[in-house]
C-alpha cells in the first residue's frame, strides 16, 4: 500500500510541474506580447500626434493665404501677366513687382518735424527778425514710383507741410535708351550742385548749406541723365521753365538750360574710398513773375530763421551759374565742398552782378559706417547702419559727426545783399536706415550787423 501512494506521489509531481512550467512561459510570452502591442500603441499615439500638427499647420497656412489672397484680390487681378502674379515685399518701402519686373510700384514718404531755438545780438533781432517759430513739419511727403512695360518710369510726389499742397517731383520717361540711359518730362531738381541734387534724407546736416540760395532747385521741363566708363562718369542736361514751386506751372515762357558733369576720379570697395569731381553750367533767365527781375536770398541753414542777407528784386536779362564740387570718401571720413557763382547781365547798369558761395565740410561715423555714394546720378545715397538700434541686441545704431563752413556774398556793384557767413556742427544718430535724428549748433556771422547762435533737431522718418 506503502508502495503504491509513492508511485501515485511521484506520477503527479511528474505531471504539475510541466504544465506549471509550460503556463509560465504562457504568461511570460503573453507579457512580451503586451509589451510589444504598447510600444506600437505609442509609436501610432506618436505619429497621430504629428499628423494632427501637420493638418493644424496645413489649415493655418492655407487660412493665411485666403486671408492675403482675399485682402489682395483686386490689386493681383489687375497685375496678372504672362509672367505671373504680382509679388507683394518690404524694401526701405512698399514694393509691388512682376517676376519679370516689367511692372513696379514703390509706395514711400518721409516726415521731418524741425524743433530751433534761437539766441542773437540786439542789432540782428533789430536789423534782421527773430525766430519766428520753434517748431514746424519741415517736409511732410508721400510718394509713388516705379517702371511700366520695363522701359517707362514714373513718380508723383506731394509736400503736405505748412498746411499747403506742393508737387515734389512729378514726372514720366524712358529708361534704357541708347546714349541717353534716362530720359523724363515734368518736375523735377535741375542738374545744378552736387547738394541740390542730392535728396534732403540723405544731406549731412539739417539744411543744405549757404550757397544752395543760387542754385536752380525743381522746376518743370525736360532732361536726360546717362552714365558712362562703367558708371565712372556721368552727364545730366535739362531744358527748363522756371516754375512755382507747388505747382509746378511755369512763371514765364522764357527758357532755360543746365548741363552736369560728374566723374569718380578714384573708387574702389563698392564706394568705401571715392574720389567725386564734378562740373556744372546753367544759362537762367529771371526768375521772378515779373519776368524781368532776380532776386536771392538766404536764412542761416536753418529753415525756421529770418533771411539774413537778401539782395532784393534787381533788373537782369540773364544769368550765367558756374558750379565746382569735390567730396572725397575715406571709410567711415568723409570732405566734401562746392562753390558756385552767378554772373547776373543788368538790364540797368553796364556792370555785371557777381554772387558766389562756397562751403566745405567734413564728417566722421564714429560706428565704422561710411557715407554711400549713387554711381549712375553722381550723388550720395542713405546710410545703413552696420546695426541697427535695438534695445534688445543691445546694438546703438550708427553715429556721425560733422562741421562745416560755408560763406555767402549777395554785394556786387549796387546791389547790398550783404554777407553770411555760417559755422555749423552737427551729429546725427541713424537709428536704422529708414530712421534718424539730428542734432545742429549754427553760428552765424552776418557782415557789419551782430552774430546769432541757432540750435536745432529734427526727427526724421523717410522710406
Amino acid at each position: 500500500m506503502r508502495k503504491i501512494t509513492f508511485y501515485l506521489a511521484v506520477t503527479l509531481s511528474l505531471n504539475f510541474f510541466p504544465n506549471h512550467a509550460l503556463f509560465a512561459d504562457e504568461i511570460s510570452g503573453l507579457k512580451e506580447q503586451l509589451n510589444e502591442m504598447r510600444e506600437q500603441m505609442k509609436e501610432q499615439a506618436r505619429a497621430m500626434e504629428e499628423m494632427q500638427r501637420k493638418i493644424e499647420m496645413l489649415e493655418s497656412e492655407k487660412g493665411e493665404r485666403f486671408s492675403k489672397a482675399r485682402a489682395g484680390k483686386k490689386l493681383e487681378s489687375a497685375g496678372k501677366t504672362d509672367g505671373g502674379d504680382v509679388r507683394v515685399f518690404w524694401k526701405n518701402g512698399l514694393r509691388f513687382e512682376t517676376p519679370d519686373k516689367d511692372f513696379s510700384l514703390k509706395a514711400g514718404g518721409r516726415i521731418q518735424v524741425d524743433f530751433a531755438g534761437m539766441g542773437e545780438d540786439s542789432e540782428v533781432k533789430g536789423k534782421l527778425g527773430k525766430l519766428e517759430h520753434p517748431a514746424e513739419f519741415r517736409r511732410l511727403r508721400v510718394y509713388g514710383s516705379g517702371t511700366l512695360f520695363g522701359n517707362g518710369v514714373y513718380k508723383a510726389q506731394v509736400d503736405f507741410a505748412g498746411g499747403e499742397v506742393g508737387f515734389r517731383d512729378v514726372y514720366l520717361g524712358l529708361k534704357n535708351i541708347p546714349f541717353l540711359d534716362l530720359f523724363r518730362v515734368g518736375q523735377y531738381t535741375a542738374p545744378f550742385s552736387l547738394e541740390d541734387m542730392t535728396s534732403s534724407n540723405h544731406i549731412t546736416f539739417l539744411e543744405r548749406s549757404l550757397p544752395y540760395a543760387l542754385s536752380l532747385h525743381r522746376n518743370t521741363g525736360i532732361g536726360f541723365n546717362s552714365s558712362h566708363l562703367d558708371e565712372r562718369l556721368t552727364l545730366s542736361s535739362a531744358l527748363f521753365f522756371n516754375s512755382d514751386d507747388n505747382s509746378a506751372i511755369p512763371l514765364s515762357n522764357a527758357l532755360n538750360s543746365a548741363t552736369r558733369v560728374t566723374g569718380l576720379a578714384w573708387y574702389e570697395n563698392q564706394g568705401e574710398r571715392l574720389l567725386h569731381l564734378g562740373a556744372a553750367y546753367c544759362y537762367r533767365n529771371p526768375t521772378n513773375e515779373n519776368k524781368t527781375d532776380f532776386r536771392y536770398s538766404s536764412s542761416p541753414e536753418i529753415h525756421l530763421a529770418p533771411d539774413f542777407v537778401d539782395t532784393g528784386e534787381f533788373s537782369g536779362r540773364y544769368a550765367n551759374l558756374v558750379g565746382l564740387e569735390s567730396a572725397l570718401v575715406y571709410g567711415p571720413f568723409s570732405l566734401q565742398g562746392e562753390f558756385i557763382q552767378s554772373f547776373v547781365n543788368r538790364k540797368d547798369s553796364s556792370a555785371v552782378g557777381y554772387f558766389d558761395g562756397f562751403y566745405v565740410y567734413a564728417s566722421y561715423f564714429l560706428t565704422g559706417e561710411h557715407r554711400n555714394y549713387d554711381k549712375f546720378w553722381g550723388v550720395f545715397s542713405a546710410v545703413k547702419p552696420l546695426k541697427n538700434f535695438s534695445f534688445k541686441e543691445r546694438a546703438f545704431g550708427a553715429l556721425e559727426l560733422a562741421a562745416r563752413y560755408s560763406y555767402l556774398d549777395f554785394c556786387s556793384d549796387d546791389i547790398n545783399g550783404g554777407a553770411l557767413s555760417d559755422i555749423t556742427a552737427g551729429c546725427n544718430w541713424y537709428l536704422n536706415a529708414n530712421m534718424k535724428v539730428m542734432l545742429n549748433y549754427v553760428h552765424a556771422h552776418p557782415n557789419g550787423v551782430g552774430n546769432a547762435d541757432i540750435v536745432a533737431v529734427r526727427c526724421q522718418v523717410y522710406y
